[in-house]
C-alpha cells in the first residue's frame, strides 16, 4: 500500500469528524475544535466541503449503527469484549466505550500521522474536565501505528493484552472505499486469520460502497473526493449488494445484510439540518452494512 496515499486516506477523517457536529455524537464538538487549531485550514475545509447537508445523515447513522452492533454482539456473547477497530480517524468510540465497560480492550490501529494527532487531540481534551481526563486516559484503549495491509501489523504486538480463547470484533467504518479490491481481499485475509486464532468473532463495517452511492453522493462530492486522495473512488465501488456478498463470501466470510435505516429515530442530524425525510432515506440506503463471520 502506497504511504503517501495512505496519508492522503487518513485526512479524510476530518470530513465526517465535522458531520458528528451536527449530531449528539459524545466529543464532537471539542475534537472538531481542538482539530481547527491544529491543522491547515485549507486541508479541513477540502474535507468540509464534501459533506453537503443531505449527506451528513449517513455519517451519523453510520456510527451510531456500530455502536449499536457492537453493543448487541456484547450483550449476546458476554464473551466479546475485544475490539480492534482499523482507521477509527478522529472517532472517540473506544475511549467512550471502554470507560462504559471495565472489561473492554478496545485497539485502534492507523497510520502514524492520524495516530499523532489523535494524541495532540487527546492531551487537549483531558484539560477539558476530569471526565475528559478519565476518558483520554483509559488505559483499556489504545492507539496503535502501522499498516493494515502489513502482516507485521498484525503480529502478537497488537494483540499482546487479548484473551487468546476469547472471541473478538474487527470494526471498519470508512477505510474500505479507499481500497481497491485486491487490498480489501489482503485485509479480509488478515482480518480472517486473526479471527480464526481466537475462536471466531466479527468483522463489521458500513464501506460496501456501490455505485449508485456515485449518484446520490453528486458531482461536487465526487470531485472533493479525487482531489483529497487523487483518484477515483468508483473502481472500488461494487454493482450491487449482492455482487459485494459474493465478494466477502468468496475471501471466506459468512455475511448478514444490516441496514442503516434500523437507526433512523435515533438521528438528529437531519432536523437540524431540516432535511426532508425522502433525503435522508435516499442517504441511509445507499449502501448496506455488512456484519461477518469466518466460515
Amino acid at each position: 500500500m502506497n504511504d503517501d496515499y495512505m496519508r492522503r486516506v487518513a485526512r479524510t477523517a476530518y470530513g465526517p469528524a465535522f458531520a458528528r457536529t451536527f449530531t449528539r455524537i459524545p466529543l464532537a464538538h471539542e475534537t472538531r475544535a481542538e482539530l481547527s487549531f491544529m491543522i491547515k485550514k485549507s486541508d479541513r475545509l477540502v474535507q468540509e466541503n464534501v459533506m453537503e447537508p443531505r449527506l451528513i445523515p449517513y455519517f451519523e447513522a453510520r456510527y451510531l449503527m456500530t455502536d449499536h452492533i457492537i453493543k448487541e454482539a456484547m450483550g449476546r456473547d458476554n464473551l466479546i469484549h475485544q475490539i480492534v477497530e482499523i482507521a477509527a480517524g478522529l472517532s472517540f468510540r473506544g475511549a467512550l466505550m471502554c470507560d462504559a465497560c471495565e472489561q473492554l480492550i478496545y485497539r485502534e490501529l492507523d497510520q502514524l500521522s492520524m495516530v499523532t494527532l489523535k494524541k495532540s487531540i487527546a492531551s487537549c481534551l483531558a484539560k477539558y474536565s476530569d471526565w475528559h481526563s478519565g476518558l483520554m486516559h483509559c488505559s483499556n484503549w489504545m492507539i496503535w501505528p502501522g499498516n493494515a495491509l502489513d502482516r507485521n501489523t498484525f503480529s502478537n504486538g497488537l494483540f499482546s493484552d487479548f484473551y487468546r480463547r476469547r472471541k473478538l470484533i474487527f470494526v471498519n467504518e470508512g477505510l474500505l472505499v479507499y481500497l481497491t479490491h485486491d487490498m480489501i481481499a489482503q485485509l479480509g485475509g488478515l482480518i480472517h486469520a486473526r479471527l480464526s486464532k481466537h475462536g471466531g468473532g466479527l468483522w463489521i463495517t458500513p464501506d460496501i460502497m456501490l455505485r449508485r452511492k456515485f449518484r446520490i453522493a453528486g458531482s461536487k462530492s465526487r470531485r472533493a473526493w479525487y482531489r483529497s486522495v487523487g483518484r477515483s473512488l468508483e473502481q472500488n465501488a461494487f454493482d450491487d449488494v449482492e455482487s459485494a456478498k459474493l465478494f466477502y463470501e468468496n475471501i471466506g466470510f459468512s455475511v448478514t445484510v444490516r441496514s442503516l435505516t434500523e437507526i433512523a429515530d435515533s438521528l438528529v442530524s437531519p432536523l437540524r439540518l431540516g432535511l426532508l425525510p425522502k433525503e435522508v432515506c435516499k442517504a441511509l440506503t445507499a449502501q448496506p452494512y455488512f456484519v461477518m463471520k469466518p466460515r
